[in-house]
């Protein structure tokens, strides 16, 4: 898919839990981020639970998604991984308020790349996850209840899901600090 596919797909699955904000150059509505070299980046989506009683951050809970088309469509998996990497080193800024340091996800999910010279293994997921990057999965799965395939979104921070679109917030989501780790871990 496109990324603008890509933004559409996801935006649509988390909307129900999570407050969501696109950036829309057309309109000036642009997300910030100051790179510790001064230069200025921008980011695709924010996203805030509407409900953070179950997120260890609470009301300080955010995230950034920079989206990209799938990687099997010439999508660049080391770009975006590197990129990812400027972006949670970065202090984002939204309507001239300061968020400060968030965790930054993927989309597509690294994890889920088929492409032969994108793939990627939990040892990579899990060095994200120490520079506060995390991924955004999809996938079907067959709802006994519903007696039919339902789409599900994950989000995944290392090994541990933090999210998913049908169980809302894990364990892992109150237990996990969202906090930029530096030097000594």
């Amino acid at each position: 898919m496109t990324e603008q596919e890509n933004v559409k797909q996801v935006i649509s699955l988390l909307s129900t839990d999570f407050v969501c904000v696109v950036e829309d150059t057309d309109n000036n509505n642009r997300i910030l981020g100051i790179h510790p070299t001064g230069k200025n980046l921008f980011i695709d989506a924010l996203i805030r639970p509407k409900d953070t009683t179950k997120w260890r951050s609470g009301d300080r809970t955010v995230f950034g998604i920079e989206f990209k088309r799938d990687y099997e469509k010439g999508g660049s998996l080391i770009k975006h991984i590197a990129q990812s990497i400027d972006y949670s080193q970065s202090e984002w800024y939204y309507k001239g308020k300061k968020i400060g340091k968030i965790p930054i996800l993927l989309y597509p999910s690294p994890a889920q790349s088929k492409h032969p010279y994108n793939t990627i293994d939990g040892f990579v997921i899990r060095l994200l996850g120490m520079f506060n990057i995390g991924c955004i999965e999809i996938f079907d799965k067959y709802k006994w209840d519903l007696k039919k395939d339902v789409t599900l979104l994950q989000i995944r921070m290392s090994d541990a899901s933090l999210y998913r679109s049908d169980l809302g917030p894990s364990g892992n989501a109150i237990n996990r600090k969202l906090d930029l780790k530096v030097g000594s871990r």
